[in-house]
């Protein structure tokens, strides 16, 4: 199974940065991963019995890690590993069904080891970094791979790992049970559902030691590049809707202001008729002054009518001041009204000037938007390209693989 998944790596010619083994065992198969010439190999076996002589047998490749844990699908510092008398068949698990294929398995140890997710090697070991740095460029970059020997808990790990960890590997391969063999284990219908919606294609084949098979999962690129597509013009629909709310509130900015410009007129309008009112009490005034001349000219003769102009004029003159104090005050509330005017314009000023300028980022990113737009769709056509190339060679390749089983 996995030894066949490894030549046909190798006959593809696609170079490989990183390999991850989860449930590595003794790695019968490790002499063809390093003809793959990886740049880092990770192997991780929870048994310690078999994972002190993986190290032993690895510690000259300077290349290789060799991690004495168990994954588990969430962050657990320890976990206990069910140990069978047939260690490819240890699990977290208990192998409730595998007897019925199986009769002379049993549990021989129950280790409590240190434990791991695959979160967190990745993180570890930057695996997957590369991914993001050339997200539309695959052809150029090396591949991850990642192998999952877990009997009966290789559906629950995957499952647990987002869509965007998984794209961190370009080929996984699974050994899966095509029963449920294990307490709590999961079918393998969630797997392939899991790996689909990660934009992965699976294909199952049976393998030696039914009901065991392999699963190999390849990333489908052209169906991210469709859904990153997607995203681009949502986000542009999406800036698009911005641009016509601000245009809606510089509407309203501009309605605001034509408002107060009419509030202003109004003013201006009432100032002058409160001139025209104080221009008529002058007029009144020097009328009453002239009657008073005349009233001190006959002064012998009109006593009591002088002492009635003057307390008449006493009252005009109370009058007077009052009106001028008034119009003090309709000056200074005239004043006031001006300059909170003129402020509350000038602000609304700056906010137009700064919206025109948002207006014109806003324009830039459309325009930049579109660009991208074309690149995508240029580079989408690319990868078309070079989709229908690789399946050319895969119909190469397997015509001949077929002759070779043949001979």
């Amino acid at each position: 199974m996995l030894s066949d998944f490894l030549s046909g790596l190798k006959q593809s010619g696609a170079a490989v940065n990183n390999v991850v083994y989860l449930g590595a065992g003794a790695c019968p198969d490790f002499p063809k991963i390093k003809e793959l010439q990886p740049a880092n190999i990770v192997l991780v076996e929870a048994n310690r019995r078999i994972a002190g002589k993986l190290k032993s047998a690895c510690e000259d490749d300077n290349n290789v890690v060799v991690l004495e844990k168990l994954v588990v699908a969430e962050g657990e510092k320890e976990s206990r590993l069910l140990v069978t008398n047939l260690p490819s068949f240890s699990s977290v698990l208990e192998p409730e069904a595998l007897s019925e294929y199986y009769p002379n398995i049993r549990i021989v140890h129950r280790d409590i080891v240190s434990s791991i997710t695959l979160p967190e090697i990745c993180e570890e070991y930057a695996i997957g970094m590369e991914v993001e740095s050339h997200m539309l460029e695959t052809a150029s970059r090396a591949m991850n791979v990642l192998i999952v020997d877990l009997p009966g808990y290789e559906v629950k790990l995957i499952s647990s790992c987002s869509p965007k960890l998984l794209t961190n590997f370009d080929r996984i391969l699974c050994r899966v049970s095509k029963e449920v063999l294990y307490a709590e284990s999961q079918s393998l219908t969630e797997l392939n559902a899991t790996f689909h919606r990660a934009h992965f294609v699976t294909e199952v084949e049976d393998g030696p030691d039914y009901p065991f098979a392999s699963l190999t999962a390849s990333q489908d690129n052209l169906s991210r590049l469709y859904s990153k597509l997607e995203e681009a013009k949502a986000k542009n629909s999406e800036q698009k809707q911005q641009l016509n709310n601000l245009r809606t509130e510089l509407k309203e900015v501009k309605s605001s202001n034509s408002e107060q410009k009419q509030q202003l007129k109004n003013l201006r309008v009432e100032l002058q008729e409160a001139k025209e009112r104080n221009e008529k009490l002058k007029q009144n005034l020097t009328s009453v002054r002239g009657e008073l001349q005349e009233s001190r000219n006959s002064e012998q003769a009109l006593v009591k009518e002088k002492e009635q102009v003057q307390r008449e004029y006493a009252t005009l003159h109370a009058e007077m001041t009052a009106l001028r104090e008034k119009h003090v005050e309709l000056e200074s509330l005239v004043e006031n009204s001006t300059r909170e005017f003129q402020a509350s314009l000038q602000s609304k000023k700056d906010e137009l000037d700064e919206l025109s300028e948002l207006k014109k980022h806003l324009e830039a990113d459309c325009e930049r938007l579109k660009k991208d737009n074309q690149e995508l769709k240029y580079r989408r056509d690319l990868i078309d390209q070079e989709v229908f190339k690789v399946e050319s060679q895969l119909e190469l390749i397997k015509d001949i693989v077929l002759r070779d089983k043949a001979f």
